[in-house]
């Protein structure tokens, strides 16, 4: 089962913020998450705001080492994600 995705306004503002590819490739991992969140995320650790999930992912430009976090609240009662922050390191 696909979860639908909601969006908050932070996350928004970070996706917004990535160049088009980046973007690109966050929404394709996001689609994956959708379909198996229990899988493909983990709790969030220090510094990341307990009660959120964390999806890590690397990015796809080899020219760049991307590695991006999505944090996102679900409970596996619900029927939805909501994707509340993007952030990435530049290794």
């Amino acid at each position: 089962m696909a979860y639908a995705v909601d969006w908050a306004a932070q996350a928004e503002d970070d996706l917004g913020r990535l160049d088009p590819m980046d973007a690109s490739n966050v929404l394709d991992q996001v689609d994956r998450l959708a379909d198996n969140p229990g899988g493909l995320s983990s709790p969030p650790g220090f510094p990341h705001p307990e009660g959120l999930w964390k999806f890590n992912f690397w990015g796809r430009d080899d020219s760049r080492r991307n590695y991006f976090t999505v944090l996102f609240s679900w409970a596996k009662t619900d029927d939805r994600l909501v994707i509340v922050g993007i952030g990435v390191v530049r290794y």
